[in-house]
């Protein structure tokens, strides 16, 4: 799992992280390696790691700062843009570029 690979060098540790740590950081994240990043960070600056045989300190959410930089982002692109985005995320995870075409109205050559 590339999660607990990424995981282990965040760390700092040769030995991999404990799988039920793997698992909830990837569960929250969904292996999106930015926010693996700042997950394991959040939980190292909180000294949650120190204890990482306690679960129920595994519990977290993406960092308001992580959710605020991706915001300022968004906000620079155009609302068109930000329109089939939307779109994009509604159709979930994984789509083709018709399906976003046809939801969105958008020739695939635009998009």
């Amino acid at each position: 799992m590339q999660t607990h690979v990424h995981s282990g060098a965040l760390f700092g540790i040769d030995a991999l992280p404990p799988d039920a740590l793997v698992s909830a950081v990837h569960e929250e994240t969904e292996g999106n390696p930015f926010f693996v990043t700042e997950v394991v960070r959040l939980l190292a600056s909180d000294g949650r790691l120190e204890r990482a045989d306690d679960v129920r300190s595994w519990t977290f959410a993406i960092p308001q700062g992580v959710r605020e930089v991706l915001g300022r982002r968004l906000d620079r692109l155009s609302p068109d843009c930000n329109q089939v985005l939307t779109m994009a995320s509604v159709i979930g995870r994984e789509f083709s570029l018709e399906s976003l075409g046809r939801v969105s109205n958008v020739p695939r050559v635009r998009l």
